[in-house]
């Protein structure tokens, strides 16, 4: 414990951010992104993703999100291997990059509660459990977006998150614009936010033209049966609830956080998007925590300002704890998805390709 009151506080908050991942690899283990072979697909097309053999409709609704695969590919990431490798790289840099942000670094405080929003969080098991998937890039948008000071490098982060997922970055700006107002009542950072997201979305769509165009996700979600959300929605209440902010309600509701009006918002976002959200998407739990992200880390990182810190410091003691032990359930169509340690002896076969398949590096 001597030790650890001398390191510096960014030393501090590097540390939480490693732990972080590493309660996560506990918790939850380590898992394959179902449609894993479509996103490889694309990384080996990449200079061309038009001719990738598997993205054609309706599973070319995936292509969508193809910052992570484009990369791996540019980068020369096609083996299997080498591919899960850059995505796993991916998911830890996703869990510790708001530990580095300048703003969460320089204090205690803020990155105590940063680990319990993180380490006690639903992106944790989403960025582990579907490793190879796409959501990391989109997390590390909405992090560096949430949590840089400067409103104008900001729109890097608007920029990326919705490049990798336009619906996600339209609806994860609207939680956090609304958040974001009652922080700093400045419309500025609001609207140059907003362009990032419009120059994300509108990149986007043109890749998608020109690679010969790609299901989009109304299309998808309208072709499955509606009964099916329904089945969803009351299968996953009220763990979603739960999902939607994990072991930050435990701070949150607690008397001295609770009378904040900030707080207050995002406690209703998270109502109303877990509500919301079921009737158009099958994978919950996932697609709630993502538009949440930004909104949390901006509140996260407004809170040691607002409350004193025996506040603080009594939510750490009392909180941190149970962010380390109890999982965040992942919910699609209503089923639990948990990897548990086995899933790390199961990586050998999870991702071995379908037969036939003969794209391999």
């Amino acid at each position: 414990m001597g030790v650890f009151t001398r390191l510096r506080p960014w030393q501090i908050s590097v540390l939480l951010g490693l732990l972080a991942a590493l309660v996560g690899l506990v918790k939850y283990g380590i898992g394959v992104f179902p449609s894993w072979i479509y996103m490889y697909d694309l990384s080996v097309n990449w200079s061309d993703p038009s001719l990738s053999p598997l993205m054609v409709a309706p599973a070319d609704y995936l292509q969508s999100n193809f910052v992570a695969a484009w990369a791996a590919g540019a980068l020369g990431f096609t083996t299997v291997v080498s591919h899960f490798t850059f995505h796993v790289v991916l998911a830890v840099f996703a869990i510790v990059l708001p530990f580095l942000m300048p703003v969460v670094r320089e204090s205690v405080a803020r990155s105590r509660l940063m680990f319990i929003a993180i380490a006690g969080g639903a992106t944790l098991p989403v960025l582990l459990l579907w490793v190879n998937g796409y959501d990391a890039v989109t997390l590390i948008g909405l992090g560096f977006a949430g949590l840089c000071r400067n409103k104008y490098w900001a729109v890097l982060g608007w920029f990326i998150a919705t490049l990798n997922h336009p619906s996600i970055g339209i609806v994860a700006l609207v939680a956090w614009a609304i958040v974001s107002w009652w922080s700093n009542r400045s419309v500025v950072r609001i609207v140059v936010a907003g362009v990032g997201v419009v120059l994300g979305s509108f990149l986007n769509g043109y890749l998608m033209d020109v690679w010969g165009g790609s299901t989009s996700r109304l299309d998808w979600f309208s072709e499955r049966p509606f009964d099916e959300y329904v089945q969803g929605f009351f299968s996953s209440m009220p763990l979603l609830f739960f999902s939607s902010l994990g072991v930050m309600w435990f701070v949150l509701l607690r008397p001295r956080f609770v009378r904040l009006g900030l707080v207050r918002i995002l406690i209703a976002e998270a109502i109303l998007l877990s509500l919301l959200l079921p009737w158009i998407t099958l994978d919950t739990s996932r697609t709630v925590a993502l538009a949440l992200f930004a909104a949390v880390l901006c509140v996260v990182a407004a809170l040691p300002d607002l409350v004193e810190e025996r506040d603080v410091a009594g939510a750490w003691r009392n909180t941190s704890l149970v962010a380390v032990i109890v999982p965040v359930p992942v919910i699609w169509s209503g089923a639990l998805l948990f990897g548990g340690w086995e899933s790390f002896f199961e990586l050998d076969t999870a991702l071995l390709p379908p037969e036939g398949y003969a794209v391999l590096g």
